[in-house]
């Protein structure tokens, strides 16, 4: 499986190529500290499984990279990862045709799940965030479909790509 990695910041994408690999031998990550870099290892590499991205980045933030990356390669499951806990930024993550959105902050364990959850065809959403903001207005409603709803309930798998 191939992996590539869009965050502008190095240690950040190594730490990850390294949760990632440790997770998965088999696994092989790229790297892109831009966009520009990003395009060009999916022009070059027609393999790749996944597309990580980080939202906030210096030149074009992720939205902007989801919208290119879901047109141009409409089947690659895009994912944000982000440091934002809002959940206006997980929205909008998902309107802009991410299948995730993983907290820079979660553990392992959680990216492991996640990730499992995404690479068999569903949408992982942080459920923290989406009910901490939920907690702090009760009227406020989740713009979220039937089925993203019943994701965001499922319990945690016990491993990752397993074989």
């Amino acid at each position: 499986m191939k992996i590539i990695i869009l965050d502008d910041h190095a240690l950040f994408r190594e730490g990850l190529q390294y949760i990632l690999q440790a997770i998965d031998r088999n696994i092989e990550v790229l790297q892109a500290p831009s966009l520009k870099d990003a395009q060009y290892l999916l022009s070059s590499h027609a393999e790749i499984e996944l597309l990580l991205i980080d939202l906030d980045m210096p030149v074009n933030d992720g939205f902007e990279a989801l919208d290119l990356f879901t047109t141009l390669y409409p089947t690659l499951p895009c994912v944000i990862l982000s440091a934002s806990t809002k959940r206006t930024d997980v929205e909008k993550a998902l309107e802009h045709g991410a299948l995730g959105y993983i907290s820079k902050a979660s553990k392992g364990e959680i990216l492991r799940n996640a990730l499992k959850l995404i690479l068999s065809g569903e949408i992982y959403i942080p459920y923290d965030i989406m009910l901490s903001e939920r907690r702090q207005d009760k009227n406020l409603r989740v713009k979220l479909t039937e089925r993203q709803l019943e994701v965001m309930a499922l319990r945690p798998f016990r491993s990752f790509l397993s074989r």
